[in-house]
């Protein structure tokens, strides 16, 4: 894996792994997260290529979009359930408690239905992770693929999920940083000894 393929997924895991924890004191900490997963993505793209996998560009890439589409699901579907709860009271000068279960039904719905696209999406990280295991031959890449996708399931007992995947991040940046590097020497094949 070349240094820069290396250095980015490292350095990203690390900003991912750091960003979530300051998000946690709010404001626009976050962003330290968005672009550390930004890099981390870069990363996993540029190693498929390296790696001649592109079996982890096409996994990766699923994974990002079930992301993507778990979390717009879950802030369009609860952003109309209060709009119209808001809606409510101001025509019927009160919120009533029908509005009110309806606001916490829709909000139950779209959070079971972004957690499964999370589910889903974290085994297609998984499997990418996997197959860069096959391709570096570091095992760490695989433990912390699984460690997200056990995270995610897990994430509806008490967080303990968001514990769980933030373990399986650093396995991960501690994967991209202890990969082999490759240099011009690895990439000549090996004399034939004299005989």
């Amino acid at each position: 894996m070349q240094k820069t393929t290396k250095l980015l997924g490292g350095w990203g895991y690390l900003g991912v792994v750091v960003g979530g924890v300051l998000s946690i004191f709010g404001g626009p900490l976050g962003i330290v997260s968005l672009a550390g997963m930004v890099c981390v993505l870069v990363a996993f793209f540029r190693a498929g290529n390296e790696l001649n996998l592109p079996t982890v560009k096409r996994d990766i890439t699923i994974a990002i979009v079930l992301n993507i589409i778990a979390y717009v699901l879950f802030f369009f579907i609860v952003g109309a359930a209060i709009a119209g709860w808001v809606m409510h009271s101001r025509h019927m000068g009160d919120a009533d408690t029908g509005a009110a279960v309806a606001l916490g039904g829709s909000t139950i719905f779209a959070a079971f239905v972004a957690w499964i696209l999370i589910i889903v999406g974290s085994w297609f990280w998984y499997r990418a992770s996997s197959a860069l295991t096959d391709g570096t031959g570091v095992g760490t890449y695989k433990t912390g693929g699984l460690l997200i996708f056990i995270g995610s399931i897990s994430i509806i007992v008490f967080g303990l999920g968001f514990l769980v995947t933030w373990i399986g991040e650093i396995i991960q940046m501690v994967a991209f940083f202890s990969t082999p590097e490759e240099t011009p020497d690895s990439l000549e094949p090996p004399s034939a000894s004299a005989g």
